[in-house]
């Protein structure tokens, strides 16, 4: 028999929108195991204040901190990512942009390396806003849907289904034999994004590579539509009851 308390507080919550009815609403699910503190962390960053409410009422940190950059999730990627010749650091393509235009492209940046620090979802989160951005990048460059861009993008997907040893080997065959895993000029911004998609699955430590996606995506169709596609898409994951991207419209 379902939950009739749980469906009554999701019937309020829906019905007004209030925050202390979506606080008992997640409080409930939270109870009957349809989310977890990392999924609620994962909402908190993206500013759901009802996940945020719910993790302090609990004792737990709403926030996902900075790390020191020695030990910032990603650290090692970005030394692999230099080696193969991919821009790290403050790359080429922020020449000519003003202070302020960098400095919302490393928020960014820091924003989502930080997603890395939701527990036992931080991997999976990465992997999907570097997805997000990909896909709003690609939509806005009229990428061809038959494309090294969406094939990219389409492996992503295939591991977040099914994170097996196979899938996880097979972006990294991509990565290192396709050519069209190689790193793109950056000049095509669309499909650097896609690019480190791959690279994300492939590097093992997600964070740069999906930081990575979000800068190039932004790049291409500004930082505004790649935050908001991110934070539309975790908030659907974290806190739907079916899964946006895996469960289809």
């Amino acid at each position: 028999m379902a939950d009739e308390g749980l469906e009554a507080a999701r019937r309020r919550w829906l019905a007004g929108g209030a925050l202390e009815d979506g606080v008992a609403y997640l409080s409930r699910r939270l109870r009957a195991g349809e989310v977890d503190d990392d999924l609620l962390r994962v909402a908190a960053h993206c500013g759901h204040p009802a996940a945020r409410q719910v993790l302090a009422a609990r004792g737990r940190r709403s926030d996902l901190p900075v790390a020191p950059p020695a030990a910032r999730p990603g650290a090692v990627a970005r030394v692999r990512f230099a080696l193969a010749g991919v821009p790290v650091g403050e790359p080429v393509a922020w020449q000519g942009l003003d202070p302020a235009q960098r400095g919302r492209l490393h928020d960014l940046r820091t924003w989502v390396e930080r997603l890395a620090l939701a527990g036992s979802q931080g991997k999976a989160a990465c992997v999907r806003a570097a997805v997000a951005a990909a896909r709003r990048a690609l939509d806005g460059a009229g990428a061809p849907t038959d494309g090294p861009g969406w094939a990219g993008v389409d492996r992503a997907v295939e591991w977040l289904r099914c994170p097996c040893p196979a899938h996880e080997s097979g972006a990294l065959d991509l990565l290192l034999w396709d050519d069209e895993a190689r790193p793109p000029r950056w000049a095509d911004r669309a499909g650097a994004a896609a690019w480190a998609v791959r690279s994300a699955r492939a590097l093992g430590d997600v964070a740069a590579a999906a930081a990575m996606a979000a800068e190039a995506a932004a790049m291409a169709v500004g930082p505004v539509a790649v935050e908001e596609a991110m934070r539309d898409h975790l908030l659907g994951w974290a806190l739907a009851e079916r899964d946006p991207l895996l469960d289809g419209p």
